[in-house]
């Protein structure tokens, strides 16, 4: 018998429409379940702090990481400049160093300087270049 596994970013906006609970359906144990289907806004901000709060799971956080920067809201920039410099994974830091440079901002090119100069793996130093060259040229 096969097991059908969710790709990981379905879970991760599966359990933002899960986390949506209104006060009644908090008290009663009842979720509130919101619209998924082909006319919803997956690029909605309400995502940002589902989102964020499964930063720690280390299975989907590429996939969050790579969709805040989707969502561009500056709410996410300061955790996406503590995932580009800390995280123990070359591909998440990558992933963040180009969603900062989609967002721009202040913090997000001082974060993607900090990083050309001082990370020690190439690919990741490389993805702050170019976003820097990016942000230079106005996208």
């Amino acid at each position: 018998m096969r097991r059908f596994r969710w790709p990981r970013l379905a879970m991760a906006w599966a359990s933002w429409y899960w986390a949506r609970l209104s006060t009644r359906a908090r008290q009663r144990g009842i979720v509130q379940v919101h619209h998924c289907g082909p006319g919803a806004n997956w690029r909605d901000v309400r995502a940002v702090p589902a989102l964020i709060a499964h930063l720690p799971d280390v299975l989907t956080r590429l996939e969050v990481v790579q969709a805040l920067g989707e969502i561009g809201d500056a709410s996410a920039e300061p955790v996406l400049v503590e995932r580009l410099k800390s995280d123990e994974y070359v591909p998440v830091r990558v992933a963040a160093a180009h969603a900062l440079a989609r967002m721009g901002g202040a913090r997000a090119v001082l974060a993607l300087k900090w990083s050309a100069s001082n990370d020690k793996e190439p690919r990741v130093a490389e993805a702050a270049l170019a976003g820097l060259s990016e942000l230079r040229r106005g996208r």
